[in-house]
């Protein structure tokens, strides 16, 4: 009874399974569709950057807590064990000073003075032998010469300069995405171009044929067209080729499954942009240059430099801390040399004053000076790559944008002569040879105007590096 109940769920069971199987057949097989945006966004949000940002924030906090806990209590725990045959002698008695001058007679049964020195300082003597301590230590600096504070300002800017480095990589790692996304999508729309060219040759190959069976044409026009076809054949194979490399490659920049199809979707939103007029260069710099984020790091190098040089000056001065301890050993000493545990404490003001190591700090901060130059001797070379760097991407902009409006003039036209050709020798009033020059015309219009739209693209990318915003264009 219990099979008839489940019969008729076999059949939606069945169909279940096979609509899900079929799911994810189509899933592993439909194409990723990806904007510039996307790129970056794949590549952000991967795992491998985060955990190398994270344990390079965690290295540098570690050392900026490091660098706080000087100013805090130094607190220390010693021990040992020490053995010494020699004897001690806590007081010293001289009878002969004690007494005054005389001449005592030497009386039989009784010790002479020398006799009762001798056996004074063998009972005054001790034997230590075996020495147990332990020692509790306490030191809270007062004054260091600023290295404390200096080497916690260092560890702040060390931390800081870990950000911007993983920035810089970031942005240096987006760029080549987005180059590399360009290049890609210049083969992907060039491919689309040559494909409705070879579309175009096998219809009028087509034509051609029924019009030599129909004796119209010469085998040479035939033969003609089947040559211009093969090369654009060959050359769709070769662009092929080159824009599957390109897919592999930028599938490993944004950290994207190597099975993963995937499928460009750029913005051509700029084929609905007038140029910018070329005399306002200043509209493509919205963004201060001087604020990227190479300059902030190059300020912080500097700014580092200071701070040693400033702890290299700390280690030529004084350095006042306040120290306490409290001890405990045996032999105990506070009460006669006991075999036997005692403790007692002490605090006070120590005070250490560099002698040999002044000539060493005169070194360090010398070093840390010139460094310093150096540095600032950098930033300003970066200031002026960076001013030169913005100039230049804005009028290489401006010539592209330029190149651009006469692409898309001459594509304008070589698609109106394409299809009056077209239409003429449908209607027997245009030759072939006409033809197949306006089909290779519009074709090379198509190419280039790729090629100027991709143009612009780096040139914007470009742009926006120099200016410091985002590059998904």
């Amino acid at each position: 009874m219990m099979r008839d109940l489940l019969a008729p769920l076999r059949g939606v069971l069945i169909f279940a399974l096979c609509g899900i199987l079929t799911s994810s057949l189509y899933a592993q097989t439909e194409p990723l569709k990806l904007s510039l945006h996307d790129c970056i966004r794949y590549h952000q949000e991967s795992p491998a950057p985060s955990a190398q940002l994270e344990a390079q924030r965690q290295a540098a906090h570690a050392t900026r807590l490091k660098a706080q806990s000087n100013f805090f209590p130094q607190v220390s725990l010693s021990g040992g064990w020490l053995y010494t045959p020699a004897k001690i002698k806590p007081f010293s008695i001289d009878l002969p000073s004690w007494l005054p001058p005389m001449q005592l007679p030497k009386l039989p049964g009784v010790p002479t003075l020398s006799d009762a020195q001798s056996w004074l300082d063998d009972k005054m003597s001790l034997e230590l032998g075996h020495i147990f301590y332990g020692s509790l230590s306490l030191r809270q600096p007062i004054f260091a010469g600023g290295r404390i504070y200096n080497g916690m300002r260092l560890a702040q800017i060390g931390e800081q300069a870990a950000e911007y480095q993983w920035t810089i990589q970031q942005r240096g790692e987006e760029e080549q995405i987005a180059k590399t996304y360009w290049q890609a999508v210049q083969l992907q729309e060039q491919l689309k171009a040559i494909g409705q060219f070879n579309a175009m040759l096998d219809k009028t190959l087509a034509d051609v044929s029924a019009m030599k069976d129909q004796g119209v044409v010469a085998d040479r026009e035939v033969v003609s067209v089947r040559v211009n076809r093969n090369n654009a054949k060959l050359q769709e194979g070769k662009l092929r080729e080159g824009l599957q490399a390109l897919l592999i490659l930028l599938k490993h920049q944004c950290r994207i499954p190597a099975e993963q199809a995937i499928e460009l979707t750029p913005d051509f939103t700029l084929a609905s942009q007038q140029p910018i007029d070329p005399c306002q260069p200043k509209l493509y710099s919205t963004v201060n240059p001087m604020e990227r984020v190479e300059l902030k790091a190059a300020n912080l190098a500097v700014e580092a430099e200071k701070r040693r040089a400033q702890m290299a000056l700390g280690e030529m001065l004084p350095e006042v801390g306040f120290t306490a301890q409290l001890l405990t050993m045996s032999p105990n000493p506070m009460d006669g040399f006991k075999k036997q545990f005692g403790s007692t404490w002490m605090v006070g003001v120590a005070v250490q004053i560099p002698i040999t190591g002044i000539y060493q700090g005169v070194q360090s901060r010398t070093a840390a000076l010139a460094t310093q130059q150096v540095r600032q001797l950098e930033l300003q070379d970066a200031e002026r790559a960076i001013q030169m760097q913005n100039e230049q991407t804005s009028r290489q902009l401006t010539e592209a944008l330029a190149r651009y409006a006469e692409t898309e003039q001459i594509r304008t036209d070589a698609k109106l002569n394409l299809d009056l050709s077209t239409e003429g020798h449908k209607e027997g009033v245009v030759t072939l040879e006409t033809l197949s020059l306006a089909q290779r015309n519009w074709l090379e219009s198509e190419m280039q105007y790729i090629e100027t739209f991709v143009a612009v693209r780096l040139a914007q990318l470009a742009v926006n590096v120099a200016t410091g915003q985002p590059l998904d264009l």
